[in-house]
């Protein structure tokens, strides 16, 4: 294993010799701009944000600095990828140095708290481990300042652990270019289509009248245990945002009793002659469900994940409206509070699907007959 690592050191070593013996050769004219091209002078390149590559977590008893070996052949291969910037290898040791932190395998604040005070954006983490006759190579890209985490997971052979270290760097900038912005809290938030949405469903004659029922659960990922929630004490959070869009939107939204509602919504909720009493004046129903469940901890916060999946179903035909699901994250300082974000996110995805839905329908029925929304 630790000759696989001395020949990626080496093949890394001589990219780079190459590179430059490249640059001595390439003929002046070729290397000054033609004429007729003219250079964008002050303008430079956006450097993307700055990573540190923390030691990893490794299991090799034969090689005790496997773990900083891996950290600095995936600084090596991702020094020289456009859309990042990494954090200078000696700082970061000096960092490590000056906190009397160890060289391998920080995780959580620690990790963290390194990765601030060296200036980074980024920081990357990571655990080497053999997982049956595989060896695993799983790393996460974290957030310094939001806490949001991103991941790369890279499988092989033991034998193949140099392999490995280059897959995984690839993965890594791919992720730092298209995830970066996110997960550093720069990238400009998409404008939010509800408000608009609302606003057109409102205007609309021949609005039907609709039943919500989401069934929610959360649960524990087998990483991060956390309490279990008891039934009677889970919020209905997608359901919630879905009834309050859809009231906001001027539709008479009734109120069912979800306890006596669940069995039946499993799995009767297509056939409209099974419809309970109480969905009497309902013209079309959604049905779902949804869930989430804890993430990662990192220091005080907690991630959580959430989706949701609903069908909207017409009650004079019994055709199915609509079916769609959405998925999010969110994070707080319990597994509650986090998996609420989520499933609140999910909830709002979901009523602008809905509500987006709703006014196709409308619109294409009421120029037939504006007190129905039959297609």
């Amino acid at each position: 294993m630790r000759a696989g690592f001395t020949n990626t050191v080496r093949l890394a070593t001589a990219a780079v010799t190459l590179v430059a013996l490249a640059l001595l050769v390439v003929p002046r004219a070729a290397a000054e701009p033609k004429e007729s091209e003219s250079p964008q002078v002050g303008v430079a390149a956006e450097p993307g944000p700055r990573v540190a590559v923390l030691p990893f977590d490794a299991e090799d008893p034969g090689n005790p600095r496997l773990g900083d070996d891996l950290a600095t052949t995936i600084t090596a291969l991702i020094a020289d990828e456009p859309g990042l910037s990494l954090v200078d290898r000696e700082r970061l040791e000096r960092v490590l140095d000056e906190q009397a932190l160890g060289q391998a395998g920080l995780v959580g604040e620690d990790a963290v708290r390194v990765g601030r005070l060296a200036g980074a954006e980024l920081i990357v983490v990571g655990r080497a481990f053999p997982l049956g006759q595989s060896m695993m190579l799983a790393v996460k890209i974290i957030g310094v300042e939001t806490s949001l985490v991103d991941a790369v997971l890279v499988r092989g052979r033991a034998s193949e652990i140099d392999d490995m270290a280059v897959d995984a760097a690839a993965k890594i900038a791919d992720k730092v270019r298209d995830e970066g912005g996110r997960l550093t809290g720069d990238e400009a938030e998409p404008a939010d289509p509800l408000p608009a949405l609302i606003q057109q469903l409102r205007s609309l004659e021949g609005k039907p009248s609709l039943a919500v029922v989401v069934l929610e659960e959360h649960v524990s990922s087998p990483q991060n245990p956390s309490p279990s929630i008891p039934d009677g004490d889970l919020d209905p959070v997608v359901e919630t945002e879905l009834k309050r869009s859809l009231i906001e939107s001027g539709v008479e939204v009734f109120d069912v009793r979800q306890n006596q509602l669940a069995d039946w919504a499993d799995f009767q909720p297509s056939d409209v002659n099974s419809w309970p009493r109480e969905l009497g004046r309902v013209d079309v129903l959604i049905v779902g469900e949804a869930y989430s469940e804890t993430g990662l901890r990192i220091g005080q916060l907690v991630s959580a994940s959430g989706r949701g999946e609903i069908n909207m179903i017409d009650r004079e035909t019994g055709r199915i409206l609509l079916a769609e699901r959405s998925n999010a994250k969110g994070v707080g300082v319990s597994p509650r509070q986090a998996g609420k974000e989520a499933l609140t996110r999910v909830g709002r995805d979901l009523s602008a699907i809905v509500i987006d839905r709703l006014v196709e329908h409308i619109a294409s029925n009421n120029q037939a007959d504006p007190t129905t929304i039959k297609e």
